[in-house]
């Protein structure tokens, strides 16, 4: 071989060819914390747009700051400023024919009073998805989005529900917050998006900081969830792991992660969790739920899910309108009082499908369970254009979503703004699949990568 062929392979080792020993020590890039910070920052694009919507997600997920609404509408001018790179994807216009026929079903209710704030609401979870789809633009502002949320759940909401368990103040000993964390249940629903992305960002991370950190975020969100007592978040989370970890029984790293989660929730939870638990032993259908808790909790959400169906079979078409479900609910109990006894009152659906079957007819049960679908299909995407660290990351995700689409069958979830988020965040790891690079640009490596061609397979000369 011609000496200059040796040459060139130096030279390209020397700049970040794929086989040099620069891209072998990526995963050393970011020692220390201060390069656990360096990971998560370096190279994140801060436009107007993108921080004044990470302000509205910490104002909305912690309750701390006002002035959510002005962020949006910050976020908003910002957008238009940029009109031309303005993208949108298929989940995004799934939710916009949602929003409109929640609007349509609002025409028809005879409870507008009701229905008015709550469509009006549900209407700004479609433009804060559309804002968040165009502002985050990059993998290194989707892993801060990532990573930003995770930190506000943790030292917020799971930090006050903590300290309300601890210091006696609970529901039956079952732990919460307040306001959208007020109830165990829903407490636990948050709970299970965050630790999708606790898993997606540990898997995601090269500093070994971060990827202790996700581990850890991710054992005291088990370990909250483990406190809420929440059946379902529970059964959502088994049935979650055992479809996603079956084929991985054979990788130590995710058999000893999961373990260590497992045996971190497992010592923490109080012994009042498996009695809790246990009562699904006496679930009976022909018996009414009867003798599952003996708060009667059970067999008072089976009469309400009676309702609830009783509602959509009698406004099949458009529904009753979003939000009005608890003022018919509450008439419909008391017209049959002697039969759901326990179910009176204004209440809740407690299932998120039949809440979108009974405010938004059929239709909007279908559009909601399409927009669900469309969610599930990004992963297949995914691994079609990223590499299989990303692919991972985005499983878990789903992994996540399943969970909490099962949970959503002990609540109501249909309008929940973290939801939809949750499906704009895994939209975006589609979007934004590129591979980043942390030790040469692009243009460099394929510069690399065309002189190392060239070394091996040399133009002979004239």
């Amino acid at each position: 071989m011609p000496s200059y062929g040796r040459s060139a392979r130096n030279r390209a080792n020397r700049i970040g060819s794929p086989v040099s020993p620069g891209v072998q020590r990526s995963s050393q890039a970011y020692p220390g914390i201060l390069g656990a910070w360096r990971e998560l920052t370096q190279g994140v694009e801060w436009s107007p747009g993108y921080v004044a919507f990470l302000y509205f997600c910490f104002t909305t997920l912690t309750y701390y700051l006002p002035f959510g609404d002005v962020a949006i509408v910050v976020a908003s001018v910002a957008l238009l400023a940029r009109i031309e790179t303005i993208r949108i994807f298929r989940g995004l216009v799934l939710l916009g024919a949602f929003v409109g026929w929640c609007w349509m079903a609002f025409l028809a209710s005879a409870q507008k009073d009701a229905a008015l704030d709550p469509t009006w609401t549900f209407t700004k979870v479609w433009l804060i998805s559309f804002i968040g789809y165009n502002v985050i633009r990059s993998q290194r502002q989707w892993k801060f989005f990532l990573a930003f949320a995770l930190c506000c759940f943790l030292l917020f909401p799971l930090r006050g529900a903590f300290i309300n368990y601890f210091g006696g103040n609970s529901t039956f000993g079952r732990a919460l917050w307040n306001r959208a964390y007020g109830n165990p249940n829903d407490l636990a629903g948050f709970g299970i998006l965050f630790l999708g992305f606790a898993g997606a960002l540990t898997v995601l991370s090269k500093s070994l900081y971060l990827r202790l950190a996700g581990l850890g975020a991710a054992s005291l969100i088990l370990t909250l969830i483990l406190f809420t007592q929440s059946r379902g978040a529970l059964v959502g989370i088994a049935l979650a792991v055992s479809i996603g970890f079956w084929s991985k029984l054979r990788n130590p790293r995710v058999v000893g992660a999961l373990a260590v989660m497992v045996m971190v929730g497992a010592m923490a939870a109080p012994a009042s969790v498996w009695e809790r638990l246990g009562g699904l032993a006496n679930m009976s259908l022909q018996g009414g739920m009867r003798g599952v808790d003996e708060e009667g909790s059970a067999e008072q959400r089976y009469q309400i899910m009676q309702i609830a169906a009783r509602m959509t079979a009698a406004y099949p078409a458009m529904g009753v309108g979003v939000g009005a479900y608890s003022v018919v609910h509450a008439r419909l109990a008391t017209e049959a009082k002697s039969e759901f006894h326990i179910a009176g009152g204004k209440r809740d659906a407690h299932n998120s499908f039949l809440r979108a079957s009974a405010e938004t007819g059929f239709p909007g049960l279908a559009l909601f369970i399409v927009i669900l679908l469309s969610a599930f299909m990004t992963v297949r995407t995914v691994r079609q254009r990223s590499d299989a660290v990303h692919a991972e990351a985005v499983r878990l995700l789903r992994l996540g979503l399943i969970a909490f689409v099962t949970a959503g069958l002990f609540g109501s979830y249909t309008y929940l703004t973290m939801l939809y988020l949750y499906i704009t965040a895994m939209e975006l790891s589609v979007t934004n699949a590129a591979p980043v690079m942390d030790i040469v640009s692009s243009t460099r490596r394929q510069r690399a990568t065309f002189r190392a061609r060239g070394a091996h397979h040399p133009q002979p000369r004239a």
